[in-house]
């Protein structure tokens, strides 16, 4: 790898496959590694859907059922904005040009930055996008 390589793990929390141990331990031997963590409470699709909604302003309720997440909740939700949203292939261009503002709303989420992963719901996929669009800066 180059010098300026960094390798970074994308997970969904979903708490009916991951027990917190698992991360616990997922979350150290990335620490050891300085590899980033970038975990998804509940699930990688709140990243998307903050895409188009600011969820940090929503009700407590409708936060509390996205991150129960019963039915797909997320899923549904995405495609309130995104009609023709497909999890098994997301298109892109459908989220792209809102990345910024994505981050914007994820870091409105993450209440605890300095902790090893969002507890509550909430996504770090945001520092990943941070650093592309950083190096994309440099770039250009």
């Amino acid at each position: 790898m180059g010098t300026h390589d960094e390798l970074c793990l994308v997970i969904d929390r979903d708490q009916q496959a991951w027990e917190e141990k698992a991360i616990s331990e997922i979350a150290k031997a990335c620490d050891q590694k300085q590899y980033l963590l970038a975990l998804s409470n509940p699930a990688f699709d709140l990243w998307l859907l903050l895409h188009h909604l600011d969820v940090y302003a929503l009700a407590q309720d409708e936060q509390e059922q996205l991150y129960a997440n019963k039915k797909s909740a997320l899923k549904r939700k995405i495609k309130e904005y995104v009609r023709s949203y497909q999890s098994s292939a997301p298109n892109i261009d459908d989220f792209w040009d809102l990345t910024e503002q994505a981050i914007i709303y994820a870091k409105k989420l993450d209440e605890d930055p300095t902790s090893r992963w969002p507890n509550g719901l909430g996504t770090r996929v945001y520092l990943i996008l941070e650093k592309i669009l950083l190096a994309k800066e440099r770039l250009a």
